[in-house]
């Protein structure tokens, strides 16, 4: 893969509940989950996920947004993400087996990351 090539992706696929009141500097973050956002190495991607901004935007009490993260070369290869306050969430839609029973959860982003990491490298040696 070429190295100005993204890697990684990840976009707001739905609200399932009511999305929380926004302060006004995260509209224009809002408006960009809702197209493709894409990162150039898994690093770059964690960072973003531990950001106080996406923290401020997706890391309420109750989850009320799914992300589809996925790989910029393979939009086929996709994974749900639920973030909340006190759990993260993976599922894969497609019911593959990468994880038990499709869903991986944890109340740790790093072990979420983990989680992650064992679906990009199968993603990406199919």
């Amino acid at each position: 893969m070429e190295a100005d090539t993204p890697f990684i992706t990840i976009v707001k696929q739905k609200v399932f509940d009511e999305q929380p009141e926004l302060e006004q500097d995260l509209h224009s973050f809002d408006e960009a989950l809702s197209y493709l956002c894409s990162f150039f190495s898994v690093s770059d991607f964690h960072h973003f996920l531990s950001s106080s901004k996406f923290e401020s935007y997706a890391l309420t009490e109750d989850p009320w947004v799914v992300f589809e993260i996925g790989l910029y070369h393979n939009h086929t290869m996709t994974v749900e993400f639920v973030p909340s306050k006190n759990k993260f969430v993976l599922i894969d839609p497609h019911h593959r087996d990468i994880f038990p029973g499709s869903v991986a959860e944890s109340t740790s982003l790093t072990e979420i990351q983990a989680h992650l990491g064992i679906w990009l490298n199968w993603a990406t040696h199919q």
